[in-house]
């Protein structure tokens, strides 16, 4: 059990990494290359006397890191399921083990939903708020 547990631990920490690595590019917007060039160019938060520009690209790094942050949730889903599928061909019919697999992937799926709903709340909001301002 200690062997399965580090092998899970090593590898959320190799998804916990890279996703770390290639964040930046998600928030603010690598071309497909990977290639930053200049993220903070386009930076500018709205004040009194900005018109729609400011506030359309605050808008458009608040979006990016919506998109961000779902993504890295979607990743751990797909290591939960992986994990929890893992755990049931393990068990090999041991009742005990494979109802833990179940919950495992029970819970997973619920995460999936929940942050599915929180995407498409987020996409209606930036979107009704894009409209707003144009």
């Amino acid at each position: 059990m200690t062997k399965l547990f580090k092998q899970f631990a090593s590898l959320s920490i190799l998804c916990a990494f890279a996703l770390l690595t290639f964040s930046p590019a998600l928030v603010f917007g690598a071309d497909i290359t990977g290639q930053m060039g200049a993220p903070l160019t386009g930076l500018s938060l709205p004040s009194a006397g900005t018109g729609t520009a400011g506030e359309a690209n605050t808008l458009k790094i608040i979006g990016n890191l919506i998109n961000g942050v779902l993504s890295l949730l979607g990743i751990i889903f797909l290591v939960l399921i992986i994990y929890a599928g893992f755990k049931w061909m393990i068990a090999m019919g041991k009742e005990e083990e494979v109802t833990k697999a179940k919950e495992v992937l029970k819970a997973a799926v619920i995460g999936l939903v929940v942050v599915m709903s929180a995407y498409a709340i987020a996409f209606f909001v930036t979107s009704q708020l894009e409209k707003a301002l144009k």
